[in-house]
């Protein structure tokens, strides 16, 4: 005898989502200069140099949106020099998933 699976599955598919964020980092700079304004100067025109403590305050979520897996592999290989990324990795790779498969 043949059974037929009647069970309906209740969970929706997983869908892919654009996430835009800003990290944000509260930095403080240990500058030497003859006054506060000098100081000021020093650091908008080196930001690059080594800050003197970094205190994380976490993530802010701009926009989430839905994107087809077609959708983001274009803008996957699109060359925009604005963004980094790794064109070359296939687009699979780069999708983050849920580690509690939610």
């Amino acid at each position: 005898m043949i059974e037929i699976a009647t069970e309906v599955s209740t969970t929706p598919a997983a869908q892919l989502f654009v996430v835009e964020t800003i990290h944000t980092f509260h930095m403080r700079y240990l500058v030497e200069s003859e006054t506060a304004e000098g100081a000021r100067e020093i650091v908008n025109k080196q930001p690059d140099d080594e800050e003197w403590q970094q205190k994380y305050l976490g993530d802010i979520v701009l926009t989430v949106q839905p994107i087809s897996h077609e959708e983001a592999e274009e803008i996957h290989t699109t060359s925009d020099s604005s963004w980094q990324g790794s064109p070359w990795m296939p687009i699979d790779s780069m999708i983050t998933r849920s580690k509690n498969g939610t």
